[in-house]
C-alpha cells in the first residue's frame, strides 16, 4: 500500500514538472488538473500573439505619402504621438503622414504599454538635363528628366505658351521671347529657361564706339547653343577681334562679324580719337 501511494506522488510531481517545462513566458495563474487518478497544480499556457503590438514596426515613406498604423490585440482607445511632426505626423486614428525628409518614431500608448514604429522619410527629386535652351522660331528641342524614384510620372508646363510650348519634354518655339519650362513630379520640380530668337546668331551689341587702345567684349548667342563661332573684322587696321574681344586700333569704322554654319551677326565699331 505504501509503495502505491509513493508511486502516485512521484508521478504527480513528474507530471507537474513536464507541464511547467512546456509553458511559454505568458502564463495564467496555476490551476488544479486531474489526469486519471493523479492530481497536480499546473500553469496553463496562454495562447500566443495576444500581447498588444503594432501592425508595423518600421515604415519607409516618400514625402507626402501616408500609411495606417494600428494596435493588434487591443480593443481600447490608443493614444498616438509623433516624436518629430516635421518628419511625420500621426492622427488619432493612426494615420501617418510623411512631412519631411529624415527619421523619427511614432509612439502608440495602449494602456500601460508603449509601442514604437520607426518612420524613415525621403524626399522625391527631379532634374532636367538642360538648364537653358536657345531656339529659333519654329525650332524644337527635347528635354529629358532624371527622377527619384526612377521612372516617376512627370508633368510639363510652360509659363508663356505664346513663346514656347512643351509636351512630354518636347519644346516648340513659336515667337521671340523667353519662357520657363517646368517639369513636376509629386512635390518636386525643375525648370529650364527657353530663349526664342528669330536669328541663328545674335550679338550683345549692334554698335560700339571706342577710342584707340580700348578693349570691349561682345557676347554671342547661337542656335543651337553649342554651335562653333568664327570671328572676323572687315578692317583690322581699325579694330580686331579674338573670341568676341574687340581691340580698337586706330580711328575709323570696322564691322565685327560672328558667324556659324546657320547664320551670322554684325556689330559696327566706330573708333574715334579721345
Amino acid at each position: 500500500m505504501r509503495k502505491g501511494i509513493l508511486w502516485k506522488r512521484m508521478a504527480a510531481v513528474a507530471l507537474t514538472a513536464v507541464l511547467a517545462a512546456a509553458a511559454l513566458p505568458q502564463q495564467i495563474p496555476a490551476a488544479e488538473k486531474t489526469v486519471g487518478d493523479l492530481t497536480a497544480f499546473v500553469h496553463e499556457i496562454e495562447p500566443s500573439g495576444t500581447e498588444p503590438r503594432l501592425n508595423k514596426s518600421k515604415l519607409k515613406l516618400m514625402e507626402g505619402d501616408t500609411a495606417k498604423l494600428k494596435v493588434r490585440n487591443y480593443g481600447e482607445k490608443v493614444k498616438w504621438i509623433s516624436e518629430n511632426p516635421g518628419i511625420a505626423t500621426v492622427d488619432k486614428k493612426g494615420w501617418v503622414l510623411a512631412t519631411g525628409e529624415g527619421a523619427t518614431r511614432i509612439r502608440a500608448k495602449a494602456g500601460k504599454r508603449k509601442l514604437f514604429c520607426i518612420v524613415k522619410v525621403w524626399a522625391p527629386s527631379i532634374t532636367i538635363d538642360k538648364p537653358n535652351v536657345t531656339l529659333i522660331v519654329g525650332e524644337e528641342a527635347v528635354l529629358t528628366t532624371e527622377t527619384n524614384p526612377a521612372g516617376s510620372y512627370t508633368s510639363w508646363e510652360s509659363d508663356n505658351v505664346k513663346v514656347a510650348t512643351v509636351e512630354n519634354g518636347v519644346v516648340k518655339a513659336h515667337s521671340v521671347g523667353t519662357a520657363t519650362i517646368s517639369a513636376k513630379m509629386r512635390n518636386a520640380s525643375a525648370s529650364c529657361i527657353v530663349t526664342v530668337t528669330d536669328e541663328a546668331v545674335a550679338l550683345s551689341e549692334s554698335t560700339l564706339e571706342m577710342i584707340p587702345g580700348e578693349i570691349r567684349v561682345l557676347k554671342v548667342t547661337t542656335v543651337p547653343d553649342y554651335a562653333a563661332v568664327s570671328w572676323s573684322s572687315s578692317n583690322s587696321s581699325v579694330a580686331t577681334v579674338e573670341s568676341g574681344t574687340v581691340y580698337a586700333i586706330a580711328e575709323g569704322t570696322a564691322l565685327i562679324m560672328a558667324s556659324t554654319e546657320n547664320g551670322f551677326a554684325v556689330c559696327e565699331v566706330k573708333v574715334r580719337k579721345d
